[in-house]
């Protein structure tokens, strides 16, 4: 096997071991209290971002080997590993659409509290500054 087939089918593997990792994380938010989703999201967020780094690798190491000439072996095994990685778009398109609506429905939870500590806060702040009476004794 080529280096250049190897080190693209090593790069695919990360991705989808990072994948896999993101998909953990993300199964977890639900379940969390919320400063530990901040935490959960960021640590998603950088996995993501090296991903994205991965597949910008991935895309400049096929490039040299299109101008190369593979083996079907090394055709077949690139195109396995890919496939692989294809695999996990569905789980992860649809677990990315689940944590979305779950973070939608807190943050209008969050709203409707506030809305209503800001009535309470409202209903003191006029009964503090309402004329007092005095007592008529």
């Amino acid at each position: 096997m080529k280096p250049a087939v190897k080190e693209v089918a090593d790069i695919l593997k990360q991705l989808y071991e990072l994948y896999q990792k993101a998909l953990v994380l993300g199964s977890s938010i639900p379940n969390l209290e919320p400063s530990a989703i901040v935490d959960i999201l960021d640590q998603r967020s950088r996995i993501l971002l090296q991903t994205s780094k991965l597949q910008n690798q991935v895309k400049e190491l096929e490039a040299d080997l299109a101008k190369q000439s593979q083996t079907p072996s090394e055709a077949a095994f690139l195109n396995e590993q890919k496939t692989r990685l294809h695999d996990l778009s569905p789980r992860f398109i649809e677990q990315e659409r689940r944590v979305n609506s779950h973070l939608k429905t807190r943050l209008v939870s969050i709203r409707g509290d506030l809305v209503s500590h800001n009535r309470s806060a409202n209903a003191i702040r006029q009964y503090l500054s309402a004329p007092q009476s005095k007592p008529l004794v």
